[in-house]
């Protein structure tokens, strides 16, 4: 069995639990919700996912902390940049700059499937989206080239 991940806002464990069609890590403490990269455009609009966790988690109020602190992502331990959401934008949430992972405080899912978008909105937020994936390949690529200088040098100094 895997270490539960330490929740973003209040150091509490969370358990994946299943949203139809994502699981979510669910925080313990403060109820709020962590996503893996992808999974939150997976229940981003009304018409997604389904079971009685999400519907729990759409009951929530909307609870954002007065004086939040900086949070680290519960994967990379990295800083969460506070973003707005790209599909609503009147949703603040908290994104891995390294893992591309969303924490949403309780009532944030609510609150960006409740209003629906335009069509201008949706390429907008696809835009976004494409970029965001090309700049995360282009950084995976640059570790990779490097990781192979640091090995080809190793070698060469070895030899």
């Amino acid at each position: 069995m895997s270490t539960p991940l330490p929740c973003p806002a209040c150091g509490a464990a969370m358990a994946p639990e299943g949203f139809g069609s994502a699981f979510v890590e669910v925080c313990a403490g403060c109820r709020g919700l962590w996503f893996d990269a992808g999974e939150l455009g997976r229940l981003d609009s009304s018409k997604k996912g389904i079971g009685p966790r999400l519907e729990a988690a759409l009951r929530e109020p909307l609870e954002i902390p007065e004086h939040a602190t900086s949070r680290s992502c519960p994967r990379c331990a990295v800083e969460l940049d506070p973003e707005t959401y790209e599909l609503q934008p009147e949703a603040d949430v908290d994104v891995c700059p390294e893992c591309g992972g969303v924490f949403l405080d309780p009532g944030e899912l609510a609150q960006i499937r409740r209003r629906p978008l335009t069509a201008e909105e949706r390429r907008a937020a696809r835009s976004r989206r494409r970029r965001r994936r090309e700049r995360a390949k282009r950084a995976a690529e640059r570790e990779e080239r490097a990781m192979f200088v640091a090995i080809l040098v190793g070698i060469l100094a070895s030899g």
